[in-house]
C-alpha cells in the first residue's frame, strides 16, 4: 500500500483526517481491501445471532462477571 499522506505530522492523526485529505491511491487501496474482506469473510455468529457491537459488549460483561466471581467462563 502507498503511504496515506506525505506529511509526517499527519500520520499521527490519520483517524481524524477526512479521506479527501489522504492520497487517492491509498483511499482506493483501502476500499479494495475492505471489499475483498467483506465479500469473503462471514460474520461471527453466537446462538444464531450475528455478533454486533452490543452483543460483544454483553458477552464481555458476562465473562468479566463470571471471572470476578472466581469462576471460569464457558467459552
Amino acid at each position: 500500500m502507498v503511504r496515506p499522506t506525505e506529511a509526517e505530522k499527519d500520520l499521527q492523526r490519520l483517524d481524524q483526517m477526512d479521506n479527501s485529505l489522504l492520497r487517492p491511491e491509498f483511499v482506493n487501496q483501502v476500499k479494495s481491501i475492505r471489499s475483498k474482506v467483506f465479500s469473503k469473510v462471514k460474520p461471527k455468529k453466537i446462538n444464531g445471532q450475528i455478533l454486533n457491537g452490543q452483543l460483544l459488549v454483553s458477552l464481555c460483561k458476562g465473562y468479566m462477571e463470571t471471572i470476578n466471581k472466581g469462576h471460569l467462563p464457558n467459552v
